[in-house]
């Protein structure tokens, strides 16, 4: 989360802002109960009861610290943050009406301050110039994200042109230095920035005026959309295939994944994993859009079993999984556990639909026997595993070989 700058937040918090400046103490507070709640290894979720319950005491205690009756009269950057950790730890604790209110409440104090103003991000950015584009960028990502997997609407709008384009002009030391355009304090921190460019393509893949199409609440459902056609899906997927993380980092001393299987990648680490981690969520989250995009197709009409375009075709969806799956296999699981739920949910999404288009004989495909290479020994599923687990079985019939294969690979959290 490249938003604060960390020796900041620990100077202020060594000089007691938080005592005098209630908003900033309702942010540690909300970030405390936001980092208790994400990812834990697997050797530590006996703790997961523990680290619930003193969540929501931070989030009962950072509400109250920043209510008063004016709030969001003059919304502050912390405010604005303060709401996205309140968020991310409801999300966290599977409360998801509460959090979509606390991700609007985001957005709207963000736009209220004018975090989506293409003006304000021209030339170099100065630190709070920057924190605000950060901020901005992480918003944009996860809004689009949430809406699509809950069929919600966004309000956060596309700034053409605004966002400027991480490069590989990545920094070699832990100085202070800008990085297109935005100051960065440290390797971690120019690596989080970077993922979060390569995100910001994908997502903006998907334009403003479409995503009712994405999360089904067009006028498909009804008999027809006009919105969507085969020219605009391929140039979504055009869009989509074109975001190549790997070059990116390909300039990046501390790893090298140009023209190299990922597996080779990974052992190139020389400190740290924050980079591949990152490059793990981008790689499953493009595989997951076009997932996304195939169902739009389906929705549309648009799909067809002697289309030129495989992406058009029904099989597609097969073969996104089958990738995935590859992709899995080869990401060591640390790499996968570190992006938690909402990773699984998106590997649950592509397996699913690929078992319903294997398991229902309306889908006009090539009837494929499962592929002994395939076949793992299915892992034992924690909880939070299996509600996903049971939803996806009543679909399965003579496919369980792949949501088998691809639950092995989620990490068990």
């Amino acid at each position: 989360m490249p938003v604060f700058n960390r020796s900041t937040l620990f100077t202020k918090i060594y000089l007691q802002e938080h005592r005098h400046n209630p908003l900033f103490g309702s942010m540690i507070l909300a970030l405390c109960a936001f980092a208790i709640t994400q990812p834990i290894f697997i050797s530590e979720r006996p703790t997961s009861s523990s680290r619930e319950r003193q969540a929501k005491l931070l989030m009962n205690e950072a509400m109250k610290m920043r209510s008063s009756f004016d709030f969001g009269e003059s919304p502050t950057l912390e405010a604005v943050m303060t709401s996205f950790f309140l968020f991310g730890s409801l999300f966290g604790t599977n409360q998801h009406n509460a959090a979509w209110l606390r991700l609007r409440e985001t957005i709207d104090l963000a736009q209220t301050m004018g975090l989506d103003d293409s003006n304000a991000y021209q030339g170099d950015l100065g630190e709070e110039t920057g924190q605000k584009l950060r901020t901005y960028m992480v918003l944009f990502i996860t809004e689009r994200a949430y809406s699509i997997q809950r069929r919600h609407p966004i309000t956060l709008k596309q700034m053409r042109d605004s966002v400027p384009p991480i490069s590989d002009d990545l920094l070699s030391s832990s100085s202070h230095g800008l990085l297109s355009g935005m100051i960065v304090f440290n390797e971690k921190d120019a690596a989080a920035l970077m993922g979060l460019s390569v995100l910001m393509q994908l997502f903006s893949a998907i334009q403003d005026e479409f995503i009712d199409c994405w999360n089904a609440t067009c006028a498909a459902t009804q008999g027809g959309c006009p919105k969507s056609s085969e020219q605009t899906v391929l140039l979504v997927h055009e869009k989509l295939e074109r975001v190549q993380s790997r070059h990116l980092y390909s300039h990046y001393d501390r790893l090298v994944l140009d023209d190299q299987p990922l597996d080779d990648a990974a052992r190139d680490v020389l400190d740290g994993q924050a980079i591949v981690t990152q490059h793990a969520d981008i790689l499953v989250t493009q595989k997951w859009l076009q997932n996304r995009l195939w169902c739009l197709c389906l929705a549309h009409n648009l799909l067809n079993l002697q289309s030129p375009h495989p992406e058009l075709q029904f099989d597609y969806a097969i073969c996104l999984a089958e990738s995935t799956l590859a992709l899995c296999q080869k990401l060591p699981l640390s790499f996968m556990e570190a992006h938690g739920v909402g990773l699984i949910e998106k590997l649950y999404d592509i397996s699913v639909t690929a078992i319903t288009v294997l398991s229902d004989a309306a889908f006009p495909i090539k009837r494929l026997s499962p592929s002994v290479t395939l076949l793992l020994p299915s892992a034992s599923l924690y909880p939070a595993q299996q509600a996903y687990f049971e939803a996806a079985i009543t679909h399965i019939w003579g496919s369980m070989w792949l949501i088998s294969t691809l639950l092995d690979s989620i990490p068990q959290i």
